[in-house]
Formats: C-alpha cells, structure tokens, sequence
C-alpha cells in the first residue's frame, strides 16, 4: 500500500457504507476528474465491502471533433436490403 500511496499518490480511507461515504467517493471522482464526473455512485449496496475508484483526467488538443455533426447523416443511413435474422426460416 505505501507504494501505492508514494508512486502514484493513491488514497485510502476507512468509512461506514452510507450516504456520507457515497458523498465522499463523488466528491473525490469530481475533484480527480476535473469535474468531468460529478458523480459516480448513487448508493452503496449491503452486501459492498469495498470500493476501489480510480481516475484518468486526460487534456489533449484534436485535430477535429470525433463527434459527428448534426447535419451529417451519414451515420443515421441504413442498408437498401432486407435484413435477415440468423436461425430464421423461411415463410
């Protein structure tokens, strides 16, 4: 664990599973995340006996937006054929 803590800055605590605890784990994926993820968990099950979160927050410049345009529907066309099923027969 003092690896952890010296190589990579890791952090470790000790909480009951409850709302505070879900507070605190989403207020550190927040903070690790630069805001990106606000929130991570909404409740902690019963039956968790650990939570292991961890966080990448990555800057970098693109050439282009990888998402597509609103006008470009390209990504919305369909084949000009029937589909067929596997293990369908035949009517």
């Amino acid at each position: 664990m003092k690896t952890a803590v010296s190589w990579y800055g890791a952090e470790v605590f000790a909480s009951p599973f409850d709302s505070a605890a879900v507070r605190e784990i989403n207020g550190w994926v927040e903070k690790n995340t630069r805001g990106m993820i606000p929130e991570i968990l909404n409740e902690l099950r019963k039956e968790t006996m650990m939570v292991l979160v961890n966080a990448l927050a990555l800057e970098a410049a693109v050439d282009r937006d990888p998402r597509p345009a609103a006008s470009d529907d390209e990504h919305l066309r369909l084949p000009r054929r029937p589909l067929q099923l596997q293990g369908a027969e035949e009517g």
